[in-house]
């Protein structure tokens, strides 16, 4: 018995000394420091991105639940917005941006996927507005991404000369950013502008941007040169390499023509 209560009187101890350090909480189980909670944190965000950016949006999903469990965060519900965009879950989306802009109005990268969001569903002032409220934010490290999604809602609302404007703007945050050469040398083939079409196209191989986009373009205008054998080469090798790609699904339609 003796001995049964010295152990008792142990762990009273250790619990007590727990409380006094700020380990234990009275009534709750013993919480992490927040130096851990912070690690925890930044390492499920960390593996929710990676996910994002491979394609893999179920788990990148999970990742970010585990990191909210963990600490909520605009970050965090914003990474879940975007894994339910790849998911195809454009309403459990929103419901996630305006989550994130719930806890920080100024979060300009929801805002901004928000804006992706209203495109997607074919609400091009609704896109604009989000746009205009990622830059706002004067913090704001990626205005070209805003920029580009600006310009595709113009584009839609038959605004050419502000879509175009907005475009350029885009490539003048950030001269490296694909979407917006991608859009411009689309926008001026549709136009049969073929020379502007031509030097965009020449800017980003210059550059050496690689995307699935570049390369369905630069296809063709090899067959416009009449390279027909390099253009199916291109071709083939972005429904190898970017099989599930929007540009992939074009890609096979024009190697149907080249048989």
């Amino acid at each position: 018995m003796k001995g049964k209560a010295l152990v008792l009187m142990l762990i009273f101890l250790i619990f007590a000394g727990c409380k006094e350090l700020g380990v234990v909480e009275e009534g709750k189980s013993p919480v992490q420091s927040s130096d851990v909670v912070e690690r925890t944190y930044n390492y499920r965000i960390k593996m929710a991105i990676s996910y994002i950016e491979s394609n893999n949006f179920k788990k990148a999903l999970l990742e970010a639940f585990r990191a909210q469990e963990v600490k909520e965060t605009p970050e965090v519900y914003n990474i879940i917005g975007l894994a339910y965009m790849g998911l195809g879950e454009f309403e459990k989306a929103k419901k996630a941006f305006l989550k994130a802009l719930q806890l920080d109005k100024n979060f300009s990268e929801a805002w901004t996927n928000l804006s992706a969001y209203y495109i997607a569903k074919g609400k091009w002032k609704e896109a604009v507005e989000a746009c205009q409220n990622a830059l706002k934010n004067k913090f704001y490290t990626r205005p070209e991404v805003a920029f580009t999604n600006m310009a595709k809602a113009y584009l839609m609302l038959g605004k050419e000369k502000e879509a175009v404007k907005y475009f350029v703007k885009a490539l003048r945050y950030n001269t490296y950013y694909v979407p917006a050469y991608e859009s411009l040398i689309g926008y001026y083939i549709s136009k049969d502008d073929i020379a502007k079409a031509r030097a965009y196209l020449e800017d980003a191989k210059a550059l050496d941007l690689k995307s699935p986009g570049i390369m369905f373009y630069d296809a063709l205008f090899k067959m416009r040169d009449g390279d027909i054998k390099q253009a199916r080469t291109i071709m083939t090798k972005i429904v190898q390499n970017y099989p599930l790609s929007l540009w992939a699904k074009k890609a096979r339609s024009y190697l149907e023509t080249m048989r």
